[in-house]
This record gives structure tokens, sequence and C-alpha cells, in this order.
């Protein structure tokens, strides 16, 4: 026979595993951003490195280093989506 304790605990619990389902389901809001970086000529980078997806696919943001461009324009695991190269990006290098 269960007791009103048992029912009001029952009904925690399954009001607690319908929210985890809600949140597990609830797809996460998308911010896409158009991200424009120099690169830096004393380190020669971007201040940021790439890391492919564990669980899904795709690259991502792996660190972003401090002090560099990508301060305040990335952060660890913002998925990249495209890469645009200016034209004039190669003028200077020696491209043989």
């Amino acid at each position: 026979m269960s007791t009103v304790s048992d029912v009001t605990t029952a009904d925690f619990h399954l009001r607690e595993v319908e929210e985890q389902l809600e949140n597990i389901f609830t797809p996460t809001p998308i911010e896409l951003l158009k991200v424009t970086l120099r690169r830096l000529r004393e380190t020669d980078d971007f201040g940021f490195s790439l890391s492919d997806g564990v669980f899904e696919k795709g690259v991502y943001v792996g660190a972003v280093r401090p002090g560099g461009p990508a301060v305040g324009a990335l952060k660890p695991y913002d998925r990249v989506l495209q890469v645009g190269i200016p034209e004039d990006i190669f003028r200077g290098w020696d491209r043989h």
C-alpha cells in the first residue's frame, strides 16, 4: 500500500525526469557571428588553435591564446563554419 509520502516522492522524481528530458531535447540556441582576425607578425599566428569534434563532426576552437588577436572574438568550443582568405594575404610570402 502506498503512502502519501511515497506518492509525493514519486511525483517529485517524475517531474525531475521530465525536466531533464526537456533539457536534453530542447535545442541549444545558435548564434552566428562573422569574425575577422588579423595575423600578428610578431608571433606569426591568429591567437587560437583548432580541434576536430570529439562527439560531433566539425571544426572547433580548441584554445585562445591570452593576449592574441582572437581574445574577445572567439572562445573555446566555438564551432568554425567557414574560413575566408583575403586575396592579399599571401602578398610578400614566398609561395614556392
